[in-house]
């Protein structure tokens, strides 16, 4: 029985090796397949080899040697990936806007295609599962950070590696279904948007695939949750991160989960500001992220982790060596300063995208026009912007000003672009409160001055919107 040829073992290796491999590592930023095969010719060559071990009996992977077992799992991936790989680009697409999961109607034909080979369907289904997660991926770990350049793209790609590992083989084997296993640090200086690169990758999470509904599990809204810890005394603190049982503090009225019991199994806790954790509570985070277990204050019940641990802190804190002994990885995010000197347009890129995210800015036209007005509004001032938090306050002054003489031309249609979404009182509320956040960094401050209760402001500063004529 003729088996692969040497020629062909060494093709599907190289190939699995190409489409699996990091896409913003520096040999794949243009992608490029074995000897510059494109993708849909790199899957008529798989395919060409399928079918000739196929007319030679090799249909299964049992019925390959041991030694061949492996480059003929290899193989049979390969080729369902690229097969279905354009599909699920499209859907996750799609799943980022959408309130509830999808429905996937290849995903039969997706697992068949595996499940023909010698795949038992459990595997089948981790590995369709794994395909999703990939395009989610490519989606989201790309708007993790804004810019071009060096800086931006080695971000990228360790927080690709941070999600996928650095081997796709051993990420399937050992990772997709365990990653709570693998918690990750995000190091920047101050006022770098850490939050919005650990909503990414939780973004990017593994979700498996539900046959009988033929969509995936979850809705992507539940795989993260994001706790701040900044400025919170010890009890504020330890009710943020493990939850609380009522009566656990003199003012808990009642219990409350922790951003550890928030999103979904497999999902991502965001946990801001570690280096503000005192010593005990530094502690009872190192045997949580060890033993998979802890208490909720107050409570002698214990919770088992489930939840993957993304933490930022500033860059030049310290936290005990303990603690960051339990990171698998640490992540490191360039600063505004450093993106704009790697490149001079990540200014207008950055800018544009504060106004399509925070200020829901979707028309081009209107985004350019501010753009370039704020920009030269900015560099007008003493200080340029040191970080993404202040330039963004400085977009949303610029924007509620509106005194600028050159800002008038475009002013009625930003105006009609910006009460489109037609916001609640609660929505404004909560963007003055993220505004004045930003600016102060303490939630004392932001009662004060919007002559609120403490409680009350933090709400508002944690409150999650999305216009409602949002369409993108």
């Amino acid at each position: 029985m003729e088996t692969l040829t040497k020629n062909e073992l060494s093709f599907i290796s190289s190939a699995f090796d190409s489409v699996f491999a990091n896409p913003f590592a520096a040999e794949k930023r243009n992608p490029a397949c074995p000897e510059g095969f494109s993708p849909d010719q790199l899957n008529e060559r798989l395919l060409g080899i399928i079918k000739r071990l196929e007319e030679s009996g090799l249909e299964l992977i049992q019925d390959f040697p041991a030694q061949e077992k492996g480059i003929a799992e290899k193989l049979f991936i390969s080729s369902s990936y690229l097969r279905f790989a354009g599909k699920l680009y499209s859907k996750a697409a799609e799943a980022f806007k959408a309130e509830s999961p999808l429905k996937i109607e290849f995903g039969a034909e997706a697992l068949l295609s595996l499940e023909k080979h010698g795949f038992e369907r459990k595997n089948a289904n981790r590995l369709f599962s794994a395909f999703f997660q990939i395009q989610r991926a490519r989606l989201s770990v790309e708007d993790s950070i804004w810019g071009i350049g060096q800086s931006a793209e080695d971000f990228r790609k360790q927080l690709w590696d941070s999600v996928f590992s650095s081997n796709f083989e051993n990420y399937i084997n050992f990772f997709a279904e365990s990653p709570e296993h693998f918690p990750s640090l995000i190091i920047s200086q101050p006022g770098c948007l850490r939050n919005r690169a650990a909503k990414s990758s939780a973004m990017s999470s593994f979700i498996g695939f539900n046959e009988k509904k033929q969509s995936f599990k979850t809705d992507f809204q539940k795989l993260y949750a994001f706790a701040d810890i900044s400025g919170c005394r010890e009890d504020e603190a330890e009710s943020l991160i493990f939850g609380r049982a009522k009566g656990a503090f003199f003012w808990a009225d009642s219990a409350a989960k922790g951003v550890l019991d928030k999103p979904v199994s497999g999902g991502i806790a965001f946990i801001e500001g570690l280096e503000n954790l005192s010593p005990r509570l530094s502690e009872k985070l190192r045997i949580a992220l060890d033993k998979r277990f802890y208490c909720p204050a107050g409570d002698t019940k214990q919770n088992t982790l489930e939840t993957r641990i993304f933490a930022g802190m500033q860059e030049g804190s310290e936290i005990s060596a303990g603690l960051k002994n339990c990171f698998a990885k640490i992540i490191r995010l360039p600063s505004l300063k450093r993106r704009i000197d790697d490149s001079s347009d990540n200014i207008a890129i950055i800018v544009s995208n504060i106004l399509r995210e925070f200020l829901a800015v979707r028309s081009d036209e209107i985004s350019e026009k501010l753009t370039e007005q704020i920009i030269k509004s900015a560099r007008s001032r003493q200080n340029w912007p040191m970080n993404e938090m202040e330039l963004t306050s400085l977009v949303k002054s610029f924007i509620i000003s509106g005194r600028d003489e050159q800002f008038c031309d475009c002013r009625p249609d930003l105006n009609k672009e910006l009460l489109s979404s037609r916001p609640t009182a609660s929505e404004l509320l909560s963007d003055y409160c993220k505004m004045l956040y930003e600016e102060y960094g303490s939630y004392e401050k932001v009662a004060r001055t919007a002559d609120l209760d403490r409680r009350t402001a933090k709400k508002y500063i944690e409150m999650d919107e999305t216009p409602a004529n949002d369409s993108s």
